[in-house]
């Protein structure tokens, strides 16, 4: 469900007390408009009235998206320490919820634990895992393609200072957005389709396999398969002469 609440923050810049509202959990069926608020970042924009700054607020929030299955995490820390801490709890909690519900409501427990689960660690994260579910994508082979594209845009157009690659949507025409080591837009191409049915098509893995999903491993899959296709060669005995 989508759960929101009003809270006193402090503007960054003039001190001015601000009444917010902050959304632990929005459910993208119930709350369309929410959803598509958290999917631009504006559900986190804080102006100041008095001096017109603006900042973004920073606290976890549940998204779940049943329509498109997907439930995502957005862990909100700030230590590393509290972060990993905070990861751990959510894990058990979720667990927890999933047990609870087997003792009441069996069918229920079993659909939600069947909703693939991902924890993010940044807004950004959590606005583009969003917008993969909406658009109908499997976030998995999304970053696939993204960590095979990374490499080839940084060697064909090493001036452009690629430091990494966003999916993003754009009145339904799907983008892969390059960024610079400050964030910034430098670029954007066509998503690549073609590869990501490669991937969909030729990859299977299993629901459970793990709640982080991003660079890192992608980075580590495509390095694994790269190896196995090495060593096939490698192994592939040599045919007879005719």
């Amino acid at each position: 469900m989508t759960l929101q609440k009003k809270m006193t923050v402090r503007c960054p810049k003039c001190g001015e007390a601000l009444d917010v509202e902050v959304w632990p959990s929005v459910n993208a069926e119930e709350s369309p408009e929410a959803a598509e608020r958290l999917r631009t970042g504006d559900l986190f924009l804080i102006r100041c009235p008095k001096c017109g700054n603006e900042s973004m607020g920073n606290y976890s929030v549940l998204y779940t998206d049943r329509p498109h299955r997907r439930m995502i995490q957005y862990v909100a820390a700030e230590t590393p320490e509290e972060e990993n801490q905070s990861v751990l709890e959510y894990r058990a909690a979720r667990l927890d919820m999933i047990a609870k519900l087997r003792e009441t409501d069996p069918e229920s427990a079993t659909e939600f634990e069947s909703i693939p689960y991902r924890i993010v660690l940044t807004l950004n994260d959590l606005r583009e895992k969003a917008i993969i579910a909406a658009s109908g994508l499997d976030d998995r082979y999304v970053e696939l393609v993204k960590a095979y594209m990374l490499p080839a845009v940084r060697d064909m157009r090493p001036e452009l200072g690629v430091a990494e690659i966003r999916f993003f949507e754009d009145e339904g025409k799907k983008l892969l957005v390059f960024l610079n080591g400050d964030g910034a837009d430098v670029g954007s191409c066509d998503f690549d389709q073609e590869s990501y049915d490669a991937f969909a098509d030729g990859l299977v893995f299993k629901a459970d396999d793990t709640d982080m999903i991003g660079p890192a491993w992608a980075k580590d899959v495509l390095a694994t398969l790269f190896e196995k296709f090495s060593k096939g060669k490698e192994e592939k005995p040599e045919g007879k002469a005719e």
